[in-house]
């Protein structure tokens, strides 16, 4: 009997600490989401303003960003609400106000933050800026779509309780781990990222093949005519291609 209690107690504390993980990590990745429109509003909005050092302006998000999920955690584990979720560990099932105060209010405000920036960008924003426009855009319509599954799900399971529907817990569960990978995939499509990869494939290429002394091949040295290369090529026909859009 001893056992079994202790083995209890043991899987309750495990499942306090991946709560607390997740509650963390949850809160933060939203905030950081919420960092792009900050990004934003502070360096593409602000044409007038000095150009602030971008060092300067990532130190604040670290400090702000991981300083207020810890707080919030903090907070969490004071009121004794993490647990079993259901399907998972985090906030207990049943404290539906914790789930909404300390997660998906703070999404919601995010979107909505976003949201306006979106539109605010999209009357304002220069043809040298219309491929930064496209991509925020994808990235808050990523965003929407992860927020509005959860918070389906979770309103679902406040206002029939007791009654989990699966096909929304998948959804929300898979839409959750999927996001970075969209992200991902919005942040290839930049030509700079594109540009910055087919550098790095190549001084790999050449290091494999003993020729560090070689000089790496860039899109504008090849559109110039100084040598030419398969990587080189494919990144000054994107650049051409988006010309053309724009």
């Amino acid at each position: 009997m001893h056992s079994v209690r202790l083995s209890a107690f043991a899987g309750v504390v495990v499942c306090e600490i991946f709560g607390a993980f997740r509650q963390f990590f949850a809160l933060a990745a939203t905030l950081w989401t919420g960092a792009l429109a900050v990004d934003v509003q502070r360096n593409a909005l602000r044409r007038g303003a000095a150009a602030e050092d971008p060092l300067s302006q990532m130190m604040q998000l670290h400090f702000v960003i991981w300083g207020l999920s810890g707080v919030v955690l903090v907070v969490v584990g004071e009121l004794h609400v993490l647990g079993n979720a259901g399907q998972w560990c985090w906030i207990r099932s049943g404290e539906w106000w914790a789930w909404f105060a300390f997660l998906y209010v703070p999404r919601m405000l995010v979107l909505a933050y976003l949201v306006w920036i979106c539109f605010l960008f999209s009357r304002d924003h220069s043809m040298a800026q219309r491929r930064q426009y496209r991509a925020f855009r994808a990235y808050v319509c990523i965003f929407l779509i992860v927020v509005a599954a959860s918070l389906s799900n979770r309103l679902q399971n406040v206002l029939t309780p007791g009654r989990p529907q699966f096909g929304l817990f998948l959804l929300q569960s898979s839409l959750g781990q999927l996001q970075p990978v969209a992200n991902a995939l919005v942040l290839l499509q930049d030509v700079d990222v594109k540009e910055l990869y087919a550098r790095l494939i190549q001084r790999v290429c050449l290091r494999c093949c003993g020729l560090n002394g070689l000089p790496v091949l860039t899109s504008e040295m090849n559109m110039s005519g100084v040598g030419s290369s398969v990587i080189s090529s494919s990144a000054a026909s994107s650049r051409n291609t988006l010309g053309r859009d724009l």
